[in-house]
């Protein structure tokens, strides 16, 4: 990652979009043209180097919880995922059905926090001995 993901939004803006739909300071979505894409690329493949994924390629899991709520990768779509412990960055590509357009959507997320395998029982622990430390009634484990 040569720069960081406000400087990529920055230097996106500055090639020719169609259409801005969405820049805030986490999610930025616009509409391209394929003819505008190429100065795009390059600039996502700086950012992600090779964290690149084109429908059907296997995912990471964190990836496909990410893009689930986009609605998953599909054929013809584009997924680059670079995944830091402290966040997961995301560019996809959704092609459009006319052969002209194509939507870019490009975010930043916190990483959901995953379960150990007896992660719920400690989970559920926790809580009764929270619940019964608010009450008075402290028990030990």
């Amino acid at each position: 990652m040569n720069m960081d993901f406000k400087s990529l939004v920055e230097s996106i803006k500055k090639t020719k979009i169609s259409t801005l739909r969405l820049d805030e300071a986490d999610y930025f979505e616009a509409v391209f043209t394929w003819q505008e894409m190429p100065p795009v690329e390059s600039l996502l493949a700086s950012f992600f180097s090779n964290h690149v994924y084109r429908a059907p390629a296997k995912i990471p899991d964190a990836a496909a919880q990410l893009i689930g709520t986009f609605g998953g990768l599909r054929s013809g779509q584009t997924l680059y995922f670079l995944e830091t412990m402290q966040e997961h960055y995301f560019a996809m590509f959704w092609p459009w059905g006319d052969g002209v357009s194509v939507t870019l959507k490009l975010g930043i997320k916190k990483p959901v926090p995953t379960l150990s395998r007896d992660g719920p029982k400690n989970i559920w622990r926790k809580l009764k001995l929270t619940f019964y430390g608010v009450l008075g009634g402290v028990r030990k484990a």
